[in-house]
Formats: C-alpha cells, sequence, structure tokens
C-alpha cells in the first residue's frame, strides 16, 4: 500500500512539473511576441545592449486639435509593431478635428525583434510612412494623404521597462485637411533594422487596427496628437539713434532728455534698427 502511495505522489509530482513548465513557457510566448510587447514583458539581460536616451526637449507645434497621450510607463501599457518592414501596421481613428492637420505627434519604442526576443535599437536614421484615410463605416476608407521616407524629429520621453519611449513629430507638407478618419504611421527604414512600435493609449474609443495582429482588431488606442498651423505673433521692437558729432557716436534719440542739440538747419544723421521679436 506504501509503494502504491508513494507511487502516486512521484506521478503528482511529474504531472505538476509538467504543467508549470507548459504554463510558463505559454507565458514567455505572449510576453515576447513579433507583434508587439508589454508592461509584463521582461527585458533580457544583455551588457552590450545601449539605451539611447536624449534630452527631453519640448516638441513644438501648433494648437492641439486631438490627442491620445501615451499610457504611464508605470500602468498596464501595450506597444503594437507597425513596420513596413514587418507583417504589421497599425491604424487609429479620430473625429471632430476642425481644422487643418499641419503637423503630426506620435510616441513609441524603437526596438529590434530577434527571433524569440526584443532589444533595445539605435533610432538614429529611422524613417517612417504616414497615412491618413476617410472613416468608412468604421473601418479606413479612402486615401487621403500619404507622407513616405520622413525623417521626422525625436526627443526621449520616457522607460518603460528599461526600453527608451521616444516622441517624434514631424511637419506636414502639405496640411491634411480630414476631419474624421484615421491615421496608420509605421516605420519604414533603419539602418540598424530596427522596428517601430507604437505605444498604446489610455485615451479614445477602445478600437485600433494592426493588420497582420492576432486579432487584428483590438479593444485598445494609440498615442498620437494631430496639431494645426503654428500660430503667428507678430511683433517688432524699434529703436532710433541720432549721430552725436560732440560725443563722436550713436545716442539714443527716443525721448526727449536724450536729445541731441544741433544748429538750425544743420543736418542730421540718424539710424533706425528694427528687430523682429514675434
Amino acid at each position: 500500500m506504501n509503494k502504491i502511495l508513494k507511487g502516486a505522489v512521484v506521478l503528482l509530482i511529474a504531472v505538476t512539473l509538467f504543467i508549470s513548465t507548459a504554463v510558463t513557457a505559454n507565458t514567455e510566448k505572449e510576453q515576447f511576441s513579433a507583434a508587439g510587447v508589454s508592461a509584463d514583458a521582461v527585458q533580457v539581460d544583455n551588457t552590450e545592449t545601449e539605451v539611447f536616451n536624449f534630452p527631453n526637449i519640448e516638441v513644438m507645434g501648433g494648437p492641439s486639435l486631438f490627442l491620445q497621450s501615451p499610457t504611464s510607463p508605470y500602468e498596464d501599457w501595450y506597444a503594437y509593431t507597425s513596420d513596413l518592414n514587418s507583417q504589421y501596421r497599425c491604424y487609429d481613428n479620430f473625429w471632430d478635428v476642425n481644422e487643418p492637420i499641419c503637423d503630426i505627434h506620435w510616441w513609441g519604442l524603437s526596438l529590434y525583434w530577434t527571433g524569440t526576443e526584443w532589444i533595445q535599437c539605435d533610432p538614429e536614421g529611422m524613417l517612417f510612412e504616414i497615412a491618413f484615410f476617410t472613416d468608412n463605416g468604421g473601418v479606413p476608407g479612402d486615401l487621403v494623404c500619404i507622407y513616405s521616407d520622413i525623417s521626422p524629429d525625436r526627443t526621449f520621453y520616457d522607460t518603460y521597462n528599461s526600453w527608451s519611449c521616444y516622441e517624434w513629430s514631424y511637419v506636414l507638407d502639405p496640411c491634411c485637411q480630414l476631419s474624421n478618419g484615421w491615421v496608420s504611421i509605421a516605420g519604414s527604414y533603419s539602418p540598424e533594422s530596427c522596428w517601430f512600435l507604437w505605444m498604446n493609449s489610455p485615451d479614445g474609443d477602445l478600437i485600433c487596427l494592426q493588420v497582420g495582429g492576432t486579432p487584428e482588431w483590438k479593444e485598445d488606442d494609440l498615442a498620437f496628437e494631430l496639431t494645426g498651423e503654428e500660430e503667428c505673433n507678430p511683433d517688432i521692437n524699434v529703436k532710433k539713434d541720432v549721430w552725436d558729432p560732440d560725443y563722436g557716436g550713436w545716442v539714443p534719440a527716443n525721448s526727449e532728455g536724450t536729445a541731441v542739440e544741433l544748429p538750425i538747419c544743420e543736418d542730421a544723421k540718424f539710424r533706425i534698427r528694427i528687430t523682429n521679436t514675434g
């Protein structure tokens, strides 16, 4: 009887170990997929991997027309692969944009997929393709504007699980006129074979599309901002000087207190300096 019980215990331990191993393998497969990376994924320890951080410089642009901000690195974030060199490309919708779209900002990672894991990748020299589409009953419709192989401005945004997240921005020339529709942002080239992974957002309507993903339609949103034409505030500063022959130089001529006394009918020499302060 004791031999039977010992055999049953050994069998139970073996089954438990097998189930535990299978669950671990499935978890790693979900964390490390070419389709994207999540907050649950642990970066593989690689002492040769360099984190490419840049100063957090404010990216300028026009007035904000539509904004879905990136998820905090301390929350349940996910970054979706959207790159023309992969099988994945992402789209998200926007609405109620009442001005031409003249500038776009987006957030995401620059990573290299080894086939089994993600590692940090230098974003220097990365190019993108940005495309705007009409809305066709809740799906991307006709192509309206496309900007191919663009080189956007880039600044370091924050760190997500030791991966550097960046804010990219690009001035659209010409502006794109579309009040409701879809935008797609995808990496198109990288000298280091980096892929762009688009950061998700807690804002929006919980609808976005990743062509090639499983499933393709996500109950999620992507981080981007549409801005209008940069505002112009014209202004000038005018300074007037007069040549003082007794002093032998220019002196201000903006007030009576600094005026130069010259004989009547004698020519005066003035200098006017105009500075653009707008």
